[in-house]
């Protein structure tokens, strides 16, 4: 049977581990969108104004700027629905 109770920590000394098992995944997309932000301002300053780059495999900087910024959104979609969820229970 599959319990609909919050997970609720066990002791008092465990509160630290409940609460950074619980938010670990939000962190780590937070991080992770964080830094896909950061990569994508660096590769456009370091790309201004210079010839469009020829890389292997038929990648352009329009396609790389499209992959990371797609990860970007799904990252940023992880900790928003995180957020979101808790008010539509109201």
């Amino acid at each position: 049977m599959v319990s609909t109770r919050a997970h609720t920590p066990k002791a008092k000394g465990n509160t630290e581990q409940f609460w950074l098992k619980l938010w670990m995944w939000d962190l780590a997309a937070m991080i992770l969108a964080a830094g896909i932000l950061v990569a994508i301002g660096i590769i456009l300053s370091v790309h201004n104004g210079k010839p469009i780059p020829q890389w292997p495999l038929g990648v352009n900087l329009n396609s790389l700027i499209a992959t990371l910024s797609t990860l970007f959104r799904a990252l940023v979609m992880v900790f928003v629905s995180e957020g979101k969820s808790p008010c539509q229970m109201k």
